[in-house]
């Protein structure tokens, strides 16, 4: 049941039945580009393995499709300079005429709803889609804010059970 698709890398018999990073990227970017329609979003990071992990396969995912992506790092570790640079960033995305942005921050809430927050400082209005952590664990980001973003995110299990592909495989 667990996320790290290296336990089944290169074996003959094996199920992951816990989506893999690579797999909540790649699916986030599926439903970005042909679903939302999107043709150019930004892709957040602060540079930490499991961030990297969902904007990597995001990023190919998402060229795969013909879709256009300006990468964003920051620092994972929150400071006056890592503030500034954010605000910077969110600022420039206006220039960019990105239409959605991909916040995929793992572990560091911190981090994810200061991006938010500036954006919501700054009125840039986007789709904005998050990785895993965004349902249950940042709990202390501004919920109406969320909401104001419609914030869209990945979870580690199907919920819809109507749903003909989760039928197949139940």
């Amino acid at each position: 049941l667990s996320p790290s698709s290296s336990l089944v890398e290169e074996r003959q018999y094996g199920f992951l039945a816990h989506p893999s990073a690579s797999g909540h990227g790649l699916y986030a970017a599926r439903f970005a580009r042909e679903k939302l329609g999107l043709k150019r979003v930004a892709v957040w990071s602060d540079g930490r393995k499991a961030t990297e992990a969902l904007a990597e396969s995001f990023v190919a995912g998402f060229d795969t499709l013909g879709g256009e992506v300006l990468k964003l790092t920051v620092d994972s570790v929150y400071s006056d300079f890592t503030r500034d640079m954010s605000q910077d960033l969110v600022r420039s995305l206006r220039f960019q005429q990105v239409e959605g942005i991909y916040v995929p921050i793992q572990g560091n809430q911190e981090m994810a709803g200061l991006i938010l927050g500036q954006m919501r400082l700054q009125d840039l209005e986007v789709k904005v889609i998050g990785g895993p952590h965004w349902w249950q664990r940042y709990e202390t980001i501004n919920r109406e804010m969320k909401e104001s973003y419609e914030l869209m995110f990945t979870t580690s299990y199907m919920i819809d059970k109507q749903d003909p592909v989760y039928e197949t495989f139940y």
